[in-house]
């Protein structure tokens, strides 16, 4: 929660907001464009959840089964969700913590909600939007982590 509101706070100052992220130099402008990335994952993790829940209604609806089991597996998925934001809050709430004492403590935070958030997305892609055999899954694989990306990025 603490996070999100320093989040928010950064990215709404109008002079951060037109922050070119490849020239950031200083802390608030570093903030802003860590802040840029988690509300682009976190853009990307709703994407997944909401195309996870159209496919579970409309497999149910193909298969005849009606909404009911379908609607029951989303409020678990939706009841999930609300647990693993708590516990994502209080996880990068610590790393705030930790790094409390350097200009350090917000990037770090933010980082961590960007790896959970990776995570979390990773999840529900591969639960309900991939398929065990060899066909082809709803939606792309999403990076699992910051590390998987850098590699990624340096393999190119």
């Amino acid at each position: 929660m603490i996070l999100a509101l320093l989040a928010s706070l950064v990215i709404q100052d109008p002079d951060l907001a037109a922050v070119d992220c490849s020239q950031a130099m200083t802390t608030l402008e570093v903030n802003a464009c860590i802040g840029r990335d988690l509300d682009l994952e976190r853009e990307r993790m709703n994407l997944y959840q909401d195309t996870a829940f159209a496919v579970l209604r409309e497999e149910a609806a193909g298969a005849g089964e009606g909404l009911d089991e379908a609607n029951a597996l989303i409020a678990e998925i939706e009841a999930g969700q609300t647990l693993w934001q708590a516990y994502a809050d209080k996880a990068c709430a610590a790393v705030y913590t930790r790094w409390q004492s350097g200009t350090i403590r917000v990037a770090m935070a933010l980082d961590c909600q960007i790896e959970l958030t990776r995570q979390r997305t990773h999840h529900l892609w591969s639960e309900y939007l991939s398929f065990p055999d060899s066909t082809e899954p709803i939606l792309p694989e999403p990076v699992r982590s910051v590390a998987a990306e850098q590699n990624s990025a340096t393999a190119d």
